[in-house]
């Protein structure tokens, strides 16, 4: 799949570099490129998730500082921002705990990653997206909260299914592949992990990432 589509990719780009189509038919292609990178996203998506069902997770953990993967997640979540042009969204770490996490830090930053990603892309300009992390019970908790426009009760045991699109998420605005939530599912998972989510319709949503208490340590000179 991947080969075709890299393949129709680089003719539609030819195609609008060297101007070999009309005024009239430039949307067209754009509208087809565009649509291609839709594509290979989902790709992507379809390949990571069928690696993290098919693969045994690290058995050697890194230690790895819970700022750091919050910084990373604002960082990422700042080029969404700026890609959809929403210049008064706000990101906003407030966490400053000096724990680590012991895992992978590519899997736990996609995941921290799709949902301040999904948190820009389906809150309206001017929400505030707030990242943290906190205990309970001995249990870590990634937090991922905005003040956006919330789900409705009957979408939420639904949403880490693959494809699952609550009714407003059609806009091509959002650009999602409708996969982000069951990567952060099945990563959690190889993670001893769950995945909890609170939404009010109206007043916004809080996505938390729980890691049991063993993966939760001191910092003692942890990587990223």
């Amino acid at each position: 799949l991947k080969t075709p589509l890299t393949v129709i990719t680089g003719y539609l780009e030819t195609i609008l570099d060297n101007r070999l189509v009309t005024s009239h038919g430039v949307r067209a292609v754009e509208q087809a490129l565009k649509q291609s990178g839709r594509m290979n996203r989902l790709l992507q998506d379809l390949l990571l998730l069928s690696q993290l069902e098919t693969t045994a997770p690290d058995p050697n953990p890194t230690q790895l500082r819970v700022r750091d993967i919050l910084d990373h997640a604002a960082r990422e979540a700042d080029e969404v921002k700026n890609a959809l042009q929403r210049e008064n969204t706000e990101i906003q770490v407030i966490s400053t705990s000096d724990l680590c996490l012991l895992g992978d830090w590519n899997e736990l930053t996609s995941a921290i990653n799709n949902l301040t990603s999904n948190a820009v892309r389906y809150s309206p300009d001017g929400a505030v997206i707030e990242l943290g992390f906190l205990i309970r019970d001995g249990d870590g908790l990634l937090i991922v909260r905005d003040n956006g426009p919330g789900i409705l009760p009957e979408h939420l045991p639904r949403l880490t299914e693959r494809f699952y699109r609550v009714d407003n998420s059609h806009s091509p605005t959002t650009g999602g592949t409708g996969l982000g939530l069951a990567i952060v599912k099945h990563i959690l998972l190889r993670h001893g992990g769950t995945l909890e989510i609170d939404s009010t319709p109206g007043r916004g949503s809080e996505f938390r990432c729980v890691f049991p208490g063993e993966r939760v340590i001191r910092n003692q000179g942890a990587v990223t």
